[in-house]
């Protein structure tokens, strides 16, 4: 049997009977830029085994045909045609495998004989569970077997390839990509070297190692010295259509493999041509993973993860842009696995070998609210080595609403996040949150803050429509307390008769920690630890914005005005708790809180000792309404619990300073 006999079967036969001859050949149309050096695919020996992931219909990873995209190239700007893989999980989008244009058609052929293969093997079973006579069942069995193992060698060059694609770990010029794993699929099942070595296929035919797989052109060279006979041909290229095959199951393969594939392979079994070859080998073992079910999964890219890559943007110069752009894009993650699916493909694309461990602890923290951003992104600087000009991101300050930040919304989804597991009491006081928001602002902008974790907390509003009414409530509140000080300035001038204002030359933050006082010497009730430790950084709130003289002390929130006698020289009570006792009041006279939510409010500012006060404030209250409450009635109302607090406060302070002696 001469080579060109046996050989016209080539693809028809496809159980496992290939064969070449190596004739002088012409040098490729188009040539690999660099020749291949090496083969990065394992040679496979062992049979397909089902296992659970590619049996369970939900989670069994499928993929659907490419997708055409327009994208922006990241170093010249110009747009570009390129594709998309959907990736399916159980039904479900998973996410996306980038492919460059020109090696569409290598990946529908290579998926297409993956799943040409499969349904081959289920055949190949078929006929083993039928066979009456041992022969024929050994036969069948032979015929199975050897399918499987290049079942696995496909799948498991796809498994190769996808991580290729997503760790974006070839060149990626458009037009001139080179994807090594599909260019070497391509050159080793057209040449029939799955079971040869690198050298060994050097010695067959190094002209095709330097001949570029992807391109039309190369077609007629690489198939020169093949004859395929016509009958069954089609069966074994992929339809134009890719949607009569994508899903799993090839139309009219049974009556093919009945007519054409079946009888071909017993007779090589029974009289084996020179060109005879198995892959399968008893005993082998298959690898640990060998398809896109084995963990750990690929990183496919997530939607957003592909939008902002279109958009020009560049992994490698803005890598913490992508973090911070798939963290404010609608729609919003809802679950720390999804940021992580973000975070570990970019660690993957940027470094060799990243540390996933810290990684996805440090994203697990900044998750919970546990770290704030800037330590979170000062992590993974570390972990991948990133330069300062690396970890610059697009946002920009909003000078009208400086509290809109990706910063400070992820501390009060971190407490959000916090409160689904915590008590009642870890609920009311909460350090973690107050810790990671010192970090990023000053105690003058406590009130804002305040406000923003009431409507979270009690009223159940978003954290994010909460920080986009931050700005406008801040400006409010700085120009009523402008308003009620130059008030409160003027009573005072006109009492003391001197031209002296009370605390005029004193900013928000001596007023709230000063101790000097010649009116008291008592200490403050402090809700939340003092701010240590402030971290510099671009969005941090400007501590430097304008001040007033005691402003809070001074002038308490819109909605009422405490008496000035309570509130002078700048020393009752800590202003946190002012503000609180300030700003739920107004919330219940505009109509916002009932009595009830008022009152819980206020019993979750205090400490236990205060409750009875609170009760019987709230008492006092009750028997009048807003309009009243907005008069001289409700100013002497409020100063009576505000000396009351200032009572117990001392008694405390009292209490514990005696222990202290003792």
């Amino acid at each position: 049997m001469t080579p060109n006999t046996t050989s016209k079967k080539r693809k028809d036969r496809v159980l496992s009977v290939m064969s070449t001859s190596k004739p002088t050949l012409p040098a490729p149309p188009v040539r690999l830029r660099k020749p291949m050096a090496s083969f990065s695919i394992p040679i496979i020996r062992a049979e397909l085994v089902m296992d659970e992931s590619l049996i369970n219909l939900g989670t069994q990873i499928t993929y659907c045909a490419p997708e055409e995209v327009v994208a922006f190239d990241f170093d010249t700007r110009r747009k570009h045609t390129t594709c998309r893989v959907p990736v399916m999980e159980g039904g479900r989008l998973r996410g996306y495998v980038p492919l460059p244009m020109r090696y569409r058609d290598i990946w529908l052929e290579l998926s297409y004989n993956i799943v040409l293969m499969m349904n081959i093997w289920e055949l190949w079973s078929k006929e083993e569970g039928k066979a009456l006579r041992p022969k024929e069942k050994k036969m069948a069995t032979a015929c199975r077997q050897n399918v499987g193992t290049v079942v696995v060698q496909y799948m498991l060059s796809r498994l190769l390839a996808v991580e290729e694609l997503v760790s974006l770990s070839h060149n990626t010029e458009p037009g001139e990509e080179r994807v090594k794993i599909l260019n070497e699929w391509k050159v080793r099942m057209l040449r029939d070297w799955f079971d040869m070595t690198h050298s060994e296929a050097m010695s067959n035919g190094p002209e095709f190692m330097r001949a570029d797989p992807a391109s039309i052109e190369n077609k007629a060279f690489f198939e020169s010295d093949w004859e395929i006979e016509e009958d069954g041909i089609n069966i074994l290229s992929p339809p134009a259509d890719p949607n009569l095959w994508i899903h799993g199951r090839i139309e009219g393969l049974e009556d093919e493999f009945e007519r054409i594939i079946k009888p071909q392979a017993l007779e090589e079994l029974q009289k084996p041509s020179q060109f005879f070859k198995t892959r399968y080998k008893k005993g082998t073992k298959l690898p640990e993973r060998w398809h896109e079910g084995n963990e750990p999964r690929p990183f496919f890219w997530s939607i957003k993860q592909w939008n902002w890559f279109c958009e020009g943007n560049d992994y490698w110069d803005a890598p913490i842009d992508l973090l911070h752009y798939v963290l404010i894009t609608e729609p919003a993650y809802h679950e720390v696995d999804q940021f992580l699916g973000d975070l570990r493909s970019l660690s993957k694309i940027i470094s060799e070998n990243p540390n996933l461990e810290n990684i996805d602890g440090a994203a697990r923290d900044l998750w919970l609210g546990k770290i704030i951003w800037r330590e979170f992104v000062e992590i993974l600087g570390k972990c991948l080595s990133l330069s300062a000009k690396q970890m610059v991101t697009s946002e920009k300050k909003d000078h009208q609403n400086p509290f809109n930040t990706l910063e400070f919304r992820l501390i009060f989804e971190g407490y959000v996040q916090r409160d689904k597991t915590n008590s009642e009491g870890q609920r009311a006081d909460d350090s973690i949150l107050w810790k990671s928001l010192d970090q990023i602002s000053t105690q003058e902008h406590r009130p804002v803050l305040e406000w923003v974790l009431s409507g979270i907390h009690l009223r159940g509003d978003t954290v994010k429509s909460m920080l986009n009414q931050a700005g406008d409530w801040w400006r409010e509140f700085r120009n009523k307390q402008v308003k009620s000080s130059q008030v409160e300035t003027h009573t005072t001038e006109h009492d003391n008769g001197d031209g002296n204002v009370a605390c005029a030359d004193r900013s928000y933050n001596n007023a709230a920690q000063s101790s000097n006082s010649t009116n008291s010497t008592r200490s403050h009730v402090q809700l939340h630890p003092p701010i240590t430790n402030r971290v510099s950084y671009p969005n941090a709130l400007d501590s430097s914005t304008e001040s007033n003289s005691c402003p809070l002390q001074n002038s308490p929130p819109p909605s009422f005005r405490t008496h000035e006698s309570t509130l002078g020289g700048c020393q009752p009570l800590a202003l946190p708790i002012l503000s609180r006792i300030h700003f739920g009041l107004s919330r219940y006279l505009e109509g916002s809180y009932s009595l009830k939510t008022y009152e819980e409010y206020l019993v979750e500012s205090f400490s236990s000792e205060f409750e009875s006060s609170i009760r019987h404030y709230v008492k006092e209250l009750q028997p009048f309404t807003a309009e009243q409450l907005a008069t001289d009635e409700g100013t002497l109302i409020s100063d009576s619990f505000i000396s009351r607090v200032n009572a117990i406060q001392a008694n405390i302070e009292a209490r514990e300073s005696q222990n202290q002696l003792l």
